[in-house]
């Protein structure tokens, strides 16, 4: 998909411009919302696990005790965790409510932004 090297990127706009460009353009949408979120703000970028989902979080006698599979782990946007898990979750209700309360709504226009990128997409990134 990608055949340019990835990262690293000067903003999370330019993250954002480099994760979408492939399957779509940007220059028309980024000042119109639900995308112009993520154009508009400043975010911190993190390192972060990047695919934390059930089967890569290991919890022992109700705390967690590690964590597995590291291949998608960059620096990102602070959001990155709360969103990414939503794109495999999204249609689990319960896993949605879970990541939800974790999160509460900070991020909730993030969400929508990258929800939209990925209805758009003709690939799961």
């Amino acid at each position: 998909m990608f055949e340019e090297p990835w990262g690293p990127f000067d903003s999370v706009a330019d993250f954002t411009d480099r994760l979408t460009q492939e399957v779509m353009d940007l220059e028309q949408l980024k000042n119109e919302q639900p995308l112009a979120t993520l154009f508009k703000k400043t975010y911190e970028v993190c390192f972060t696990h990047g695919d934390l989902h059930l089967s890569n979080i290991f919890v022992q006698n109700g705390r967690l005790s590690g964590l597995i599979d590291w291949e998608d782990a960059g620096f990102k946007p602070e959001y990155w965790e709360f969103v990414r898990p939503l794109w495999s979750y999204g249609g689990d209700k319960h896993l949605t409510s879970v990541y939800r309360s974790a999160f509460g709504d900070k991020y909730e226009a993030e969400w929508e932004a990258e929800a939209f990128i990925l209805n758009q997409s003709p690939f799961i990134l």
